[in-house]
């Protein structure tokens, strides 16, 4: 809106009625055109930080809600679990780097790539910057002289 000087309003007594097809926790998502998931996992946490004035609260929400959302997949997702679970990561990722340079057509473009191997941390950068994130807390830094004397 600033960036395009577009002019906005707000209609108070308007009402949006969201389709019947939308996610839901027994319903199967296609994963090559999921392209909406990506919004809806992103601006999860920009929405619980506008809604909790504690950001830690809102931080720790966004936790539950990927915990619970990998365990919707896990459990009611019949195809590709593996790749949606890794799929969530790169939202995850853009949600907390504060990434809004995401495009629809992006998304299809890189889920219609050829299939990676998804689980291989080294050609993974979100699994390894994940691991990485977690375990570095935990990390001990040794020196390179070990010898005694």
């Amino acid at each position: 809106v600033k960036r395009n000087d577009i002019p906005v309003c707000t209609v108070s007594n308007s009402i949006h009625y969201h389709p019947s097809t939308a996610f839901s926790i027994k319903k199967e998502w296609e994963y090559k055109t999921g392209w909406k998931m990506y919004f809806y996992v992103r601006n999860r946490l920009h929405v619980h930080n506008a809604k909790f004035t504690n950001r830690l609260i809102a931080w720790f929400n966004y936790g539950f809600f990927l915990l619970a959302f990998a365990g919707v997949i896990m459990f009611y997702q019949k195809t590709d679990r593996i790749k949606k679970l890794n799929f969530m990561l790169w939202p995850m990722t853009d949600a907390i780097t504060n990434n809004f340079s995401v495009t629809p057509p992006l998304i299809l473009n890189r889920l219609n790539k050829p299939a990676e191997k998804t689980l291989e941390f080294g050609n993974n950068s979100y699994w390894k910057n994940l691991l990485q994130a977690i375990y570095s807390p935990f990390s001990i830094q040794r020196s390179g002289n070990t010898a005694n004397g």
